[in-house]
């Protein structure tokens, strides 16, 4: 088998998505939400394992 190289692109990227839009995909994550009650949406500050995203979704701590 030969060598495997790695290949790295970056790729910056702005979109552009209307309000409307972005309250709909919030509604859609509050069913979610309501029918997985063990998970909890968690956000504001940075996450656990130092990724970019500032809102994430995961086990509730109770």
């Amino acid at each position: 088998m030969g060598k495997q190289n790695d290949l790295t692109i970056a790729v910056n990227a702005q979109l552009q998505i209307p309000k409307e839009s972005a309250e709909r995909c919030m509604r859609i994550l509050e069913m979610y939400l309501r029918d997985n009650p063990h998970l909890v949406m968690l956000g504001g500050g940075e996450k656990p394992d130092r990724s970019d995203f500032r809102l994430w979704i995961e086990q509730r701590g109770d």
